[in-house]
C-alpha cells in the first residue's frame, strides 16, 4: 500500500477544517499507533472543499508541531488554537498502509527466514555412489493458503476504503 506525506494549507471555513479526528498515544485508533487520524470529513467543511485529506490519512504535523505521539487532548487543542491558516503534513492512505501490514504480518507468521518450515526433511548421509539430487520441491497447500489469505486481505482492504469514500 503506497502512502505520500503532502504539506496541506487549509483555510478555516464557518464550519471550522472539516474533518473529525481520533487517535492518540491516551487513545491509539489503529491498533497500538498513536498517530492522529482522519476518521471524517465534513460536507461543507473546509477539508471537503479544499479535498487534499481524506478519511484514514494520518496528521504528522500541525503548523509545524509534531503530533505522531501526543495525547488526544493535545492534538485537538492545537487544532483548536492553530488559527484561521493551518499548515498540515498529512500521510496519505495511511491507515490502509497499517492495516494491511498487519494482516501481512499475520498472515505471514507461520514462514522462518521468508520460507515455510517443514519438518519432514531429512538428508541420507549413508548413500553410497553417485549423488542423486531430491526432486525439487512441489507446492505446499500451506503455501496456497498464505497466497489465497493474502489477496483475501488486500481485496477486503480495498473494498473497505472504497466502501468508506463512497459514504462521503
Amino acid at each position: 500500500m503506497e502512502t505520500n506525506v503532502v504539506n496541506i494549507k487549509l483555510e478555516r471555513g464557518e464550519e471550522g477544517l472539516g474533518f473529525n479526528i481520533r487517535g492518540g498515544k491516551d487513545a491509539p485508533y489503529i491498533l497500538d499507533d498513536p498517530g492522529i487520524f482522519i476518521t471524517k470529513i465534513r460536507e461543507n467543511g473546509a477539508a471537503a472543499v479544499d479535498n487534499t485529506v481524506n478519511e484514514g490519512d494520518q496528521i504528522l504535523e500541525v503548523n509545524g508541531v509534531d503530533v505522531r505521539d501526543v495525547t488526544h487532548c493535545e492534538a485537538v487543542n492545537l487544532f483548536l488554537t492553530a488559527g484561521q491558516t493551518v499548515q498540515l503534513l498529512v500521510k496519505q492512505n495511511a491507515e490502509a498502509a497499517i492495516l494491511a501490514a498487519a494482516l501481512s504480518k499475520s498472515i505471514m507468521s507461520p514462514l522462518k527466514n521468508g520460507k515455510i518450515a517443514h519438518n519432514d526433511e531429512t538428508t541420507d548421509e549413508t548413500h553410497s555412489g553417485p549423488y542423486i539430487p531430491p526432486p525439487p520441491p512441489q507446492p505446499s497447500s500451506s503455501s496456497s493458503v498464505i497466497l489465497l489469505a493474502t489477496g483475501i486481505a488486500v481485496l477486503c482492504v480495498g473494498l473497505y476504503l472504497g466502501y468508506r469514500r463512497f459514504r462521503r
